[in-house]
């Protein structure tokens, strides 16, 4: 019962507050999703498949960064991406 007094108000700020913690929040969210899809990964694919995959998660930063936020880009990131991407399409096909 102390718990969930202490919890409830919590809640409260941060509804009242929600512009200030959006972002927190549907962060939180993403996080709960992207484990949840890593688990369903790795169930349904060989651990040497899915975690290949699941480890390129960087260069879509990389690309998201680009697309979204208009970031600009070295030419070692670009470099990066693409063996990513290569990485992962000779894992997929090379995999029995």
């Amino acid at each position: 019962m102390r718990y969930e007094k202490q919890v409830i108000p919590k809640i409260k700020v941060i509804k009242n507050n929600w512009d200030t913690y959006k972002y927190a929040v549907l962060g939180s969210i993403m996080n709960v999703l992207t484990v949840l899809f890593l688990w369903l990964a790795f169930a349904r694919a060989p651990a040497s498949i899915a975690s290949p995959i699941t480890a390129s998660y960087h260069g879509f930063v990389i690309l998201m960064a680009i697309v979204f936020l208009k970031e600009k880009v070295a030419k070692k990131d670009y470099l990066g991406f693409v063996l990513i991407v290569a990485s992962v399409m000779g894992i997929s096909y090379l995999a029995p």
